[in-house]
């Protein structure tokens, strides 16, 4: 009974998917039935213009949720999500995992920069202070000296005398 089940639930999503599909050969096909059905039958194979997409889960997954009934109103639109597998919570929390670690290194590289952007701005201050102020600090010292050399001749001169 669930094998017949599921092969009417997997025929009906595929049904809803060719007549939603465009491009789909063979013209849009009635309203579903408003009772339950019990079996499935076609006169002809359907299949999208783009061809069939086979769908595939690892072995052993399971049939979590699904999302879009037989009897649903709505048609399916294009990736629409249309049921989740078992693994989901844990497919979920590696996904929450992998964009909290591109956030935090992302927030990392932007530090990084900050403080290469400082770094730049204090080596361009020490260059200014090497080029422009270290030159008057040695013409200063140089005319000190010359200064106190005036002086001691100055002193010598007086002593001598």
């Amino acid at each position: 009974m669930f094998a017949s089940r599921r092969l009417t639930f997997n025929v009906a999503v595929g049904l809803m998917a060719l007549v939603v599909l465009p491009g789909c050969q063979g013209s849009k096909a009635p309203p579903p039935p408003s009772g339950p059905s019990k079996s499935v039958g076609a006169l002809a194979r359907l299949q999208p213009g783009d061809g069939v997409i086979n769908v595939g889960v690892a072995p052993g997954e399971r049939l979590l949720e699904v999302l879009v009934h037989e009897n649903d109103s709505k048609a399916v639109s294009a990736n629409q999500l249309l049921a989740r597998l078992g693994s989901y919570p844990l497919r979920k929390a590696e996904h929450d995992l992998a964009v909290s670690q591109r956030d935090e290194a992302r927030s990392q590289l932007a530090a990084i920069r900050a403080n290469g952007a400082q770094e730049l701005a204090q080596a361009k201050v020490r260059r200014q202070i090497v080029v422009e102020v270290e030159p008057l600090d040695i013409k200063a010292q140089k005319d000190k000296v010359a200064y106190l050399e005036k002086q001691l001749t100055t002193a010598r001169d007086n002593l001598s005398k």
